[in-house]
């Protein structure tokens, strides 16, 4: 491991981030790790989306903060100066965001309208149980593992000051973000529609991406720059543990709920079938 002065040199040359001492160490590799988890966890959400071809479950009001939250975070990190590596991983979350969004018009504005014009009973042509109502879009809040490096010491001063404030709010429209999802678990008691995964895998990247930030550096001046984005990650961990919590609770029920609309479809397709027979 070559080293570049006092900073690994290989860490220096492709990510152009300065670490020498071992807590730097760990942190750098749990900043990595954070990355890692972040590019997987929301896959599964919308692979059930897809596979479901439904959105059921979900809260939209949590996809509008999550899109708001990576598009300031995206900004707010450009403008104080943050990694290369950071922006791109800050662009592939507001690229996957997107994606849950169109999800969401697809399956529950546009497709639902077109079987409802369709069919009457909103029945699709092999039989599909297609209501819509209730149906919510949330995947959960996700916090991107970015940290604005500010070069100044006083990140509430221009132009550091601009990037400081989008990163705030970021972090109150993550914040804010699960609250919709909770609440519709709790009304709807059930989880079903919702990917259990994907809360396990935002809990171990805001994990990660919390102790990155210590690892790295305990100093005031650094933990004040970073502050909005600590928040951000750190600070809805107890949401996602509610969330996890209500898995638990109403699993139950999410079961009782997909036997229950097996049996539904098959009941309603029966009809269907006849009069196209006859």
């Amino acid at each position: 491991m070559s080293l570049s002065g006092e900073c690994i040199g290989w860490i220096s040359d492709i990510f152009g981030d300065c670490v020498s001492t071992p807590a730097e160490q760990v942190g750098f590799f749990f900043g990595l790790l954070s990355t890692v988890i972040w590019m997987y966890a929301q896959f599964p959400q919308i692979v059930m989306n897809f596979k479901r071809k439904s959105v059921d479950g979900l809260s939209f009001s949590f996809i509008i903060l999550l899109n708001v939250g990576d598009t300031c975070n995206l900004v707010g990190v450009i403008i104080n100066g943050g990694l290369i590596t950071q922006i791109i991983t800050a662009i592939w979350f507001l690229i996957v965001d997107l994606s849950c969004l169109l999800q969401y018009i697809w399956y529950n504005w546009i497709k639902a309208h077109c079987r409802k014009t369709e069919y009457a009973d909103v029945i699709d042509e092999k039989g599909v149980n297609c209501d819509m109502k209730n149906n919510h879009f949330q995947p959960p809040s996700m916090i991107p593992m970015l940290m604005a490096v500010a070069s100044s010491s006083n990140p509430y001063e221009p132009p550091q000051l601009y990037g400081s404030i989008l990163g705030w709010i970021s972090a109150v429209s993550y914040m804010s973000s699960r609250m919709p999802q909770i609440i519709t678990n709790f009304q709807r008691k059930r989880t079903e529609g919702l990917s259990i995964q994907f809360f396990w895998s935002a809990v171990a990247g805001n994990t990660t991406y919390a102790l990155s930030i210590f690892l790295k550096d305990c100093s005031w001046e650094y933990i004040w720059s970073q502050f909005p984005w600590m928040m951000g990650s750190a600070g809805i961990l107890v949401f996602d543990f509610i969330v996890l919590v209500q898995f638990l609770v109403y699993r139950k029920n999410s079961q009782i709920e997909d036997k229950t609309a097996t049996t539904e479809g098959s009941v309603r397709l029966k009809p269907y079938i006849a009069d196209q027979l006859y």
